[in-house]
């Protein structure tokens, strides 16, 4: 009987293994991320992947990137979109990029979404009037 208990919590616990530890192989995320670049002047701001598992627990699809980065300036319309282009990405793009006026809480100034590589892809810069420091962000996960 108690070899029967021992082989039932060993079964268990390989179970709860496979569920709660990440596999080895890459989910891609990390591939659709390394085609976007920030702007040189960039510095990392938050950084979170959630990889591929068995059972996906908690607030964040699996897999899933999610990456942000501090600006000193803003980025304006057309070096946000020429770092699309540079990952080689068409996606949808929203906005001007330009704060609008007495705008005091951080907002999206511009965005772009769409598929990469079978991923669902967000880009946005989030700014505000009164300071020209932003926040550009990247987000991958499955589509839909």
């Amino acid at each position: 009987m108690a070899r029967w208990l021992f082989l039932g919590a060993v079964a268990c616990l390989a179970l709860l293994g496979a569920v709660l530890v990440p596999p080895l192989a890459s989910s891609g995320v990390r591939d659709v991320a390394e085609q976007f670049q920030p702007p040189p002047n960039a510095t990392t701001y938050q950084s979170r992947v959630t990889p591929r598992r068995v059972i996906c627990l908690g607030a964040s699809p699996c897999p899933s990137l999610f990456q942000s980065w501090t600006l000193p300036r803003r980025v304006d319309r057309v070096e946000f979109l020429s770092l699309l282009a540079a990952a080689g990405w068409q996606l949808d793009e929203e906005g001007d990029c330009r704060p609008r006026p007495n705008r005091f809480a951080r907002v999206a100034l511009c965005s772009a979404t769409g598929e990469v590589d079978g991923f669902a892809v967000t880009v946005s810069q989030l700014g505000e009037s009164r300071t020209e420091q932003t926040v550009l962000t990247l987000d991958v996960r499955p589509p839909g």
